[in-house]
Parts: C-alpha cells; structure tokens; sequence
C-alpha cells in the first residue's frame, strides 16, 4: 500500500459510468465490508467502499447499493456465508435466500486456503487503483496486520499468530481477500470466469 500511494495509485480515480460495478464482500452479523470495483484493462480500480458495524442487515444493503446508482456486473460474497454465516439465528432463513430476495444474487467464491488467500490480496496490489471514496478501506488495509505474539517475540525478534488482529480491519482485509481470491483464481476481471457457484 505504501508503493501504491507512493505511484499515485491512491485517490487517483473516479467511477466510470461505462462500465459495470462489482462488488465483493465479507459478511456476518455485525460487521460487514464491501468493496465496489471496475475491472478496465489491466487495472483493478476500486471505486468505492461500504462499512457497517452496526449489524444494519441486507435490507438497508440493498438500499445502499441501489442509492449508489451503479450498474452492477456481479455481487461476490465468500464461502463462509454458506458455512458460518449461511443463515440468521432470528429468522431461521439463509442469507443467500434473503439476499436474493432483495436483489442481491450472490456468486460465492469457493474456498480456498487463508495463507493462499493472503497473497492472493498481496499479488493484486500492484494492479489496484483506489479513488477517493476508498479512503476508509484504503486506512483499513493500510493497518491489517497479523496479530503479535507477545509470549514468545524479542525486541529483536517479533514473532506472529497466522491470523489478523481482531479489529475493524479485518473485516475489511476479508472483502478485499474475497476480491483477490476471484480475480487470480477464478477469472474474474474481463477474463473467463470459472468454477464460481451459486449456491
């Protein structure tokens, strides 16, 4: 992130109304991240960003994204909202259900491994352009970090748990994992797409 502010690649770009919109996610009870992207040439330009740590739920989602006035190309959600995430102790219903309901039809990425996935965010860097609508995501994953381990780091030495810290960021590091997961291993991007699934 500090080469891509240091190239100019931060705050840089705007929407372009040519061009369809996609969206990418992370999704659970409370806390929810979404990142708005357009795919053009070679650039990943994300051109927008949505948090919500209230828990406000996909009826007020899909008013949010149908007040953003885009023409979406596709919704990505990540695979835990068939595992984890897959339905609402209240209701009983599944999140896939409800969201497609309220025009959200969700692609989900299929899973693949946490530390794949990490590099897979690490990798697409380079072609991301972030416009200034992006300044809270941008902040977000400018500070997503793994968390310390106290126990066993020296001042010299510091030693790291696989997972992040467990704050805001994190939320919004698994929408962007979930963006990099689809853009290198499942062709999204003005590519083929494969092995994405519905349900």
């Amino acid at each position: 992130m500090a080469v891509a502010e240091k190239q100019g690649r931060i705050g840089s770009i705007t929407h372009d109304s040519a061009c369809p919109v996609y969206t990418f996610w992370d999704i659970g009870d409370t806390y929810n991240a979404v990142w708005f992207v357009q795919f053009i040439k070679e650039q990943i330009r994300l051109i927008d960003f949505f948090y919500d740590c209230e828990g406000k739920g996909l009826p007020a989602y899909s008013v949010m994204l149908q007040g953003k006035l885009y023409t979406y190309g596709g919704h990505y959600a990540p695979p835990d909202i068939r595992g984890s995430n897959r339905g609402s102790f209240q209701t009983g219903q599944y999140t896939l259900d409800v969201a497609k309901s309220l025009g959200i039809d969700f692609n989900v990425i299929e899973q693949v491994g946490y530390e794949d996935s990490v590099e897979a965010a690490k990798g697409i860097v380079p072609k991301c352009w972030f416009s200034p609508a992006c300044s809270d995501g941008v902040s977000a994953l400018q500070n997503w970090r793994k968390r310390k381990n106290e126990a066993l780091s020296t001042q010299d030495k510091p030693v790291y748990f696989d997972e992040p810290v467990k704050d805001w960021t994190r939320h919004v590091g698994d929408a962007f994992r979930t963006l990099a997961v689809a853009y290198r291993y499942f062709e999204i991007g003005g590519r083929i797409m494969v092995r994405l699934s519905r349900r």
